[in-house]
């Protein structure tokens, strides 16, 4: 008999054993970043707020193209350039983009694809969540984005969740936002009513996912209704 209780309760120790070593790993896995997350963590502070400095300038030469009616505007950021936007601009205690809980974004832009990664903490999840976004211009001022990956860390998890922070975080910019799905994966597409004042309508015809950065462009005509408020406008900052 006691042989037989010994026998148990070592098997049982060595289940609960095996268990820990499971969860430990997944923890472990939990917290595996991808590796442009990696490097993007590795960049030195100085480096990425010269980068958000070359982001200003250009953010606010396109705004200076933008303000010209009947041109095409265009505007090109480098990966380092959002990045060092995202580390300096974005972490700011005044920033609203991201919901609470999401520390350290970075992101890198391929050829038709973005990936995106943080630091997430929300109740008992912890860890380093990765996005892989598709964007196409279904027609001027409207823009598909499709979530075509969610990790957390190394683990494969459910989109649902991030499905919602991602929705959240584009209404609390104010963007009207239509759900939907391709191959099953969840699909948003913002319908843009951007202005610059009152009387001059912006259109943007192109978002172009490059290997390297990101290009946008369109063009600014003036509003048939001056009348109506303007839309959502770029927050730019001042130093």
């Amino acid at each position: 008999m006691r042989r037989i209780n010994r026998l148990v309760a070592y098997s049982l120790l060595v289940v609960m054993l095996v268990l820990l070593l499971v969860l430990y790993a997944l923890y472990l896995s939990a917290q595996r970043p991808p590796r442009f997350y990696r490097d993007g963590l590795n960049v030195a502070v100085d480096v990425l707020q010269t980068r958000n400095k070359e982001m200003l300038r250009k953010i606010r030469l396109l705004n200076n193209d933008i303000q010209k009616t009947d041109d095409l505007w265009e505007g090109s950021f480098s990966n380092d350039e959002l990045n060092g936007y995202l580390a300096v601009e974005v972490e700011k205690e005044s920033s609203n983009l991201f919901p609470k809980g999401v520390k350290q974004p970075r992101l890198t832009v391929g050829d038709r694809r973005l990936d995106f990664a943080c630091r997430i903490e929300e109740g008992s999840v912890s860890g380093i969540l990765h996005l892989a976004i598709d964007a196409t211009m279904v027609e001027p001022n409207r823009l598909m984005l499709r979530l075509k990956h969610v990790a957390l860390g190394r683990l494969p998890i459910s989109k649902e969740r991030p499905k919602r922070l991602l929705l959240d975080a584009l209404q609390k910019q104010g963007y009207t936002v239509t759900e939907g799905t391709m191959d099953g994966d969840p699909t948003f597409t913002i319908s843009l009513d951007l202005s610059y004042g009152k009387d001059k309508a912006i259109s943007l015809e192109s978002v172009e996912l490059l290997d390297g950065g990101l290009r946008i462009s369109g063009t600014t005509t003036k509003r048939i209704n001056p009348e109506k408020e303007p839309g959502p406008a770029v927050p730019v900052s001042e130093n």
